[in-house]
């Protein structure tokens, strides 16, 4: 989630800097970088990855501890299809892909919104360079 924030602050900062052109009141978003656009859609789509594999994952280990009690007979010791699935080593690798891929999209994003600031007209404020180390710090 930190990621997420960084991404957004680096958003912010760099339409804030293509909005103090004159008369940015319109058009604006043509003093931004042809990537910047593509890099919001790669970010909220890595979010919403994120959030989708967390929250999956949350989910399982709450059903899965709330299925593993003792068992009182020889029927608690079998496991049904649902509990066999939560548990299957296919489904923890594939939320652990998305984990990954929906981090690496933030890393891309990161990356890529730091070289817009640099390369964008204008001078760079003290505020967006300490934004910029802090935005490479997250990505390494």
């Amino acid at each position: 989630a930190h990621c997420w924030a960084v991404v957004y602050a680096l958003f912010i900062a760099i339409h804030t800097r293509a909005m103090r052109f004159e008369g940015y009141h319109e058009g604006y978003t043509e003093h931004l970088p042809f990537w910047v656009s593509w890099t919001e859609n790669l970010a909220v789509a890595s979010m919403g990855i994120w959030w989708a594999a967390g929250f999956s994952t949350a989910a399982i280990r709450i059903i899965d501890d709330d299925a593993r009690g003792l068992p009182m007979d020889g029927g608690d010791v079998q496991v049904n299809k649902f509990i066999r699935i939560l548990r299957s080593e296919r489904l923890h690798d594939g939320l652990a892909l998305a984990h990954t891929l929906s981090c690496i999209g933030l890393f891309i994003s990161i990356i890529l919104l730091c070289v817009a600031m640099g390369l964008m007209k204008g001078s760079v404020t003290a505020c967006e360079l300490c934004l910029c180390f802090v935005a490479l710090g997250f990505a390494a």
